[in-house]
């Protein structure tokens, strides 16, 4: 993030310089911001889902869930069947980023993360610990063995057919392309008392290009160009078309993107949530401490070692730890 070099005036603002930032969601902006000034071009969004084999589906004539309950039933008729419901890794980024967002943005109302930056409830809520009890529950139609089994292989044995559902992020849908499956996604399904509200996508802004306030002459006209080449819809077709990449430039028309990524960018205009407790999310900012222990508490419930309201528990101290420094 942007604010420390900022602070040392190290970055140049940027509102003036590229023009088509005016035309940007204001929420892809924010977290490249600082004092009301913004201090980078978003280089993309990243979103996270469930990615499903639809071939498989199909042959079993199951369907997408759009509950947690009509979830927990999926799995349990894969399983049925012989099929391994999830693949999954050991890995605590892979908590931290990808599976518990993934199902805290459904399972976490609106109005309860304002309450969180409000200071009106904390981590041991029973709401929070909730989102580690669901969690916990899809352990057991993890793929065997996902205590050893490393990231790229839950990648796979996914692409291989050997499991139904992945979590993960857009930028593996190149791969995943290339592997010849037939994929799509859906959103983590909400419990019974948030189903008006709808599944939600947890996402982030992946970066940002900066401007350096110390350049000048041609190196500061080339930089300027580049800028603005990049905040435009021409880089933004490249991004998502070559890389995989969820654009939030405004004009994209992702005329040549894959079509689960299109997708993919249309489920986070729709339903991406507007407030976020983890990564890249205004209560990161102030305590920042919450991605790097999310993970190894998560770890902690998945095998056991730790109940939900003792992962919730030791959050809200490391948050509290935080403040007293």
């Amino acid at each position: 993030m942007p604010t420390q070099f900022a602070k040392a005036g190290f970055l140049e603002p940027l509102e003036k310089l590229v023009p088509l930032l005016a035309d940007y969601d204001p929420s892809t902006l924010t977290p490249l911001s600082y004092k009301s000034h913004v201090y980078a071009v978003p280089y993309s969004a990243v979103g996270y889902g469930i990615f499903y084999n639809v071939d498989l589906f199909k042959k079993y004539n199951l369907t997408v869930p759009k509950t947690w309950d009509e979830f927990i039933t999926l799995c349990d008729k894969l399983q049925a069947l012989g099929i391994t419901p999830i693949s999954m890794s050991n890995a605590t980024w892979v908590y931290t980023e990808i599976y518990h967002p993934a199902i805290a943005a459904s399972f976490l109302s609106d109005q309860w993360l304002k309450d969180l930056i409000a200071g009106k409830v904390n981590f041991t809520d029973k709401a929070f610990v909730r989102t580690f009890e669901a969690a916990e529950q899809l352990e057991k139609y993890f793929i065997k063995g996902w205590q050893g089994i490393s990231y790229g292989d839950s990648h796979e044995i996914f692409e291989s057919g050997k499991a139904a559902m992945i979590f993960d992020g857009n930028w593996m849908i190149p791969d995943f392309r290339g592997s010849g499956l037939n994929f799509d996604i859906f959103l983590c399904p909400p419990p019974a008392d948030l189903v008006n509200a709808g599944a939600k996508m947890y996402w982030r802004i992946d970066g940002g290009w900066a401007f350096n306030a110390r350049l000048t002459g041609a190196k500061r006209a080339a930089a300027l160009d580049f800028l603005n080449f990049i905040a435009g819809p021409l880089a933004g077709e490249i991004l998502a078309r070559d890389f995989g990449r969820m654009v939030v430039g405004p004009g994209v028309r992702l005329a040549h993107a894959d079509p689960v990524l299109a997708k993919m960018v249309q489920l986070r205009e729709e339903y991406g949530v507007k407030i976020r407790y983890g990564c890249g999310g205004p209560f990161d900012f102030v305590q920042p401490s919450i991605s790097s222990v999310l993970g190894k508490v998560v770890q902690g419930v998945l095998l056991g070692a730790l109940t939900p309201e003792q992962a919730a528990e030791q959050i809200q101290e490391t948050v509290n730890e935080q403040e007293h420094r």
